[in-house]
C-alpha cells in the first residue's frame, strides 16, 4: 500500500514538473511574441 502511494506521489510530482515546464515555455513564447509585436508597431509609427 505504501509502495503504491509512493508511486502515485512520484507520478504526481513528475506531472507537476512537466506542466511547470510547459507553463514556462508558453509564458516565454507569449512574452517574445508581445515584444516582437511592440517593436513592429514602434517601427510602423
Amino acid at each position: 500500500m505504501t509502495k503504491n502511494k509512493f508511486i502515485t506521489f512520484e507520478e504526481v510530482y513528475e506531472k507537476k514538473q512537466r506542466s511547470k515546464k510547459i507553463f514556462i515555455g508558453t509564458y516565454i513564447t507569449i512574452t517574445l511574441v508581445l515584444i516582437s509585436l511592440m517593436t513592429y508597431f514602434m517601427g510602423q509609427s
